[in-house]
């Protein structure tokens, strides 16, 4: 937390630390009331924007979510963000059940004409002033976010892209909309996380000027994250707040702000109440009335450091503020990962019954008033079954290295990618989600705790590569296919699906040493090849019993037939131990004596 006056330099010093982020590949969250600091998405094009045209579908239900507990997920935010109590919790998760039986992919639109849907003749006051209040803000935020208001579920940016990427939200005009939406997508990402049981530092949340979401309110008297303040670091989600009025934070804050940086303070009250937090001294209160310079702030962290520390910044001039047409850049970039709207469905009763009114759009529409700055939307007319989406390097590596490694484990992938486990798992993870990379649990070698995800690329995968998937191996299943192409990257000259067994090896005294000496240790016996010879390696990982014989008797030409089992090899042993051009071997130990004598 950077704390400190008007003018003191809080908004340069955290500008500079979410720069520090972004080159450590964490994903950055920047909710921004002031305009300063537009130019991430110039400088950083992977930063989504939300804006007035960007299509997000609130009423998608989110595949870590059931619907009751993402209602209670929006409801929340609705009671903390909108001042309407247990009322508006009420009315607004029955006119969401409405919206969700009415409407196969319902929209914010859909949610209030459901709303107003509610209101009956003989309602009490209070239920009639919270449908009405409700309703009028959602329609104030459909006026003045369209595309968030008139997205229907099932299409525009996926929801596992809003958890997964750095995003930018700026906006000239604080009110409860905005409270809203910037409190949803916190929520949903630490949702997101607390499913993924993801705990490394992953996502740095920037909030400037944090009186948005950290004060308190003046109503409620509940900050509408602060309940919640205390769970995100423990999901990773660290939070770097800037304010000039410490007092009025809530105790929840208070409590987990574990670094303070305080700059230059013109409020007496506020000096002597960051002063008592951080502990410090006489004297060192007096340097921070009278001689803290521009530039320089003190510094405390819980930690290593158990003593204050003056520290020094470099005021670094950039061009906060981004030009129209590299915020309609930024638009169409951030657009380009939108899903095509589904067909409509609706059920055949009550929507239209209570209201009178026709069937909202279900597309969505480019703002009537778009802010000043912003040109309006041109209409991009590339078709939608024609645009590559745009992936971060991260992203694209591991789905390169997939390509060229068919089911790869997913730490020798990010070790060849050259990226940390963090990273590639954020990278695994948004590819899975967007359905461009699947991930199977594998079995890789003998005992207790030999498992590993193996990676393949979905259809869409290869589409986006531009290139079509490689034929798959006979054998039914994903492990079969893991131990083939596993057992292909270690051993040389060996192929797949060659005259008809699973791996050919072409076998070389001075190539295959490692494997001899591999089923030497694994048979206790010599083994008798030479230069030239074919050998057949089938793998058998289900009804052993039943394939092996027949590929024994179809692999009649080759010098050796290898069969890798993964169960039945005792009695595979005694089927075919009368001839020694058949060798059994468990295929798990097989793998790990390969491993060993590399």
């Amino acid at each position: 937390m950077a704390v400190g006056r008007s003018g003191a330099g809080k908004t340069t010093l955290a500008q500079t630390l979410a720069r520090e982020a972004y080159d450590h590949n964490l994903s950055v969250v920047t909710i921004d009331a002031k305009d300063d600091a537009a130019y991430f998405l110039t400088a950083y094009p992977a930063t989504l924007l939300i804006g007035p045209s960007t299509p997000i579908p609130v009423l998608e239900v989110p595949s870590w979510l059931s619907r009751a507990e993402y209602k209670r997920l929006i409801t929340k935010v609705l009671r903390r963000t909108w001042w309407g109590g247990q009322g508006t919790d009420q009315v607004g998760g029955e006119s969401m059940d409405v919206a969700y039986r009415t409407h196969d992919h319902p929209s914010i639109e859909d949610w209030r004409n459901s709303l107003l849907g509610l209101r009956h003749k003989g309602d009490t006051y209070n239920r009639v002033d919270r449908i009405d209040a409700t309703a009028a803000k959602l329609a104030q935020l459909i006026d003045r976010y369209p595309g968030i208001g008139k997205t229907p579920a099932g299409s525009g940016l996926h929801l596992d892209l809003l958890c997964t990427s750095s995003m930018y939200f700026g906006f000239r005009i604080h009110t409860e909309v905005e409270d809203f939406l910037t409190t949803w997508l916190l929520e949903l990402r630490l949702a997101h996380h607390r499913a993924q049981n993801i705990r490394a530092l992953d996502t740095l949340t920037l909030i400037d000027e944090s009186v948005l979401l950290l004060h308190e309110n003046t109503i409620t008297e509940t900050a509408s994250i602060a309940p919640t303040f205390p769970l995100l670091r423990e999901f990773g989600i660290a939070c770097l707040t800037t304010t000039n009025n410490y007092r009025s934070l809530p105790d929840a804050v208070k409590s987990n702000t574990t670094t303070h940086c305080v700059l230059a303070m013109s409020d007496a009250r506020e000096q002597r109440a960051v002063c008592d937090t951080i502990g410090l001294d006489t004297n060192q209160r007096e340097y921070l009335a009278t001689k803290l310079a521009p530039g320089t702030f003190i510094l405390k962290t819980a930690g290593e450091w158990q003593f204050p520390v003056l520290t020094k910044f470099d005021e670094v001039r950039t061009a906060k503020h981004i030009s129209p047409n590299e915020w309609r850049a930024a638009e169409e970039r951030t657009n380009q990962h939108a899903r095509t709207a589904p067909p409509v469905h609706l059920a055949p009763r009550e929507e239209c019954e209570s209201t009178g009114q026709p069937t909202p759009s279900q597309t969505t529409a480019p703002s009537a008033s778009p802010p000043s700055r912003v040109a309006p939307v041109v209409e991009n007319t590339t078709p939608p079954n024609t645009r590559k989406a745009a992936l971060n390097k991260h992203c694209a590596a591991v789905m390169h290295d997939v390509d060229e490694h068919h089911l790869t484990l997913t730490t020798p992938c990010f070790h060849r990618c050259n990226v940390r486990l963090s990273e590639g798992d954020r990278a695994k993870t948004l590819l899975t989600n967007i359905g461009f990379l699947e991930s199977h649990r594998v079995r890789t070698g003998a005992g207790r705790g030999k498992t590993g995800s193996a990676l393949r690329l979905t259809p869409a995968g290869w589409a986006w590569l531009g290139r079509k998937p490689p034929k798959g191996t006979r054998g039914a299943g994903v492990q079969h296919e893991f131990v083939v192409h596993e057992l292909a990257r270690r051993i040389p000259r060996s192929t797949i699906e060659t005259l008809g067994a699973d791996l050919v090896i072409a076998y070389n005294t001075a190539e295959h040493q490692q494997l001899q000496n591999a089923l030497q240790t694994l048979k206790a016996g010599t083994i008798a090849l030479n230069d030239g010879d074919l050998v057949a390696l089938e793998c058998e990982v289900s009804a052993a019993s039943k394939t092996a014989p027949c590929n024994v008797a179809r692999d009649a030409g080759f010098a050796l037939t290898i069969i890798a089992t993964m169960a039945e090899t005792e009695k595979l042993q005694r089927t075919f131990a009368e001839t020694d051009r058949v060798m059994v071997v468990d295929v798990l130990r097989l793998l790990d004596t390969l491993r060993e004598e590399r």
